[in-house]
């Protein structure tokens, strides 16, 4: 739930910021890619359901973590 009002203010922050959006001033650009990269990054990379993926896709919840996208016979 933190993580999920943390984005979800992150979204609401960069739709805001498009009320100043022109194509005389960069910065309100520059802040929501910024929050963008950080919208995906912070849920796949830091809380670690990127290297999971496959995994949980094939219905197998182990705590093991694959390197790779192969697929083991």
């Amino acid at each position: 739930m933190v993580v999920f009002g943390l984005i979800f203010g992150a979204f609401l922050l960069s739709i805001y910021l498009l009320n100043w959006l022109t194509l005389d001033t960069v910065w309100p650009m520059a802040v929501i890619v910024v929050v963008a990269f950080l919208v995906f990054y912070i849920p796949q990379g830091i809380l670690g359901r990127a290297d999971t993926g496959y995994n949980l896709a094939e219905g197998n919840r182990t705590d093991k973590k694959e390197k790779g996208t192969a697929v083991s016979s």
